[in-house]
């Protein structure tokens, strides 16, 4: 059974305490996700809900709000293995510059390093991904959730 209820540990005190998310508009019940944190924010990227997830959340932690990230300044670092290795620069370049998102997977890694949130490989249920992204936080835009 998936899962979106939400914890944190108090180091001080060594206790966990349930956040209350009554009437927050949540990320969906989800499992194999990447969540990192940067600055005073946690974002959340994929997982699987019973089918793999592209969508991007960040929780603010100081107002105790989730929000959607747009991602129109996503940065795609290499070709996905499916596609032909003998691409020519040019042919990878225009790719890096018009690629939105990545693709929905789960079992994927991310790390957090100057400013940007680097997300790689994972699986689509399909194939194994071996693609690398990073997203630029200080460019983000997030409304809230619908």
């Amino acid at each position: 059974r998936q899962l979106n209820d939400f914890y944190y540990f108090n180091f001080q005190t060594e206790t966990w305490k349930l956040v209350d998310l009554s009437g927050m508009l949540v990320p969906s019940p989800r499992d194999s996700h990447v969540l990192l944190t940067h600055g005073n924010s946690i974002y959340l990227f994929g997982g699987c809900t019973g089918n793999p997830r592209s969508d991007f959340y960040q929780y603010k932690v100081d107002e105790e709000l989730w929000c959607a990230v747009q991602t129109k300044n996503l940065t795609n670092g290499s070709a996905d293995a499916h596609q032909p290795q003998n691409q020519s620069a040019a042919e990878i370049a225009y790719q890096q510059r018009t690629l939105k998102a990545p693709s929905s997977r789960f079992c994927h890694a991310g790390q957090v390093m100057k400013n940007r949130l680097y997300i790689f490989g994972g699986y689509d249920g399909m194939q194994r991904l071996n693609d690398f992204y990073y997203f630029t936080l200080s460019e983000q835009r997030n409304p809230e959730l619908p």
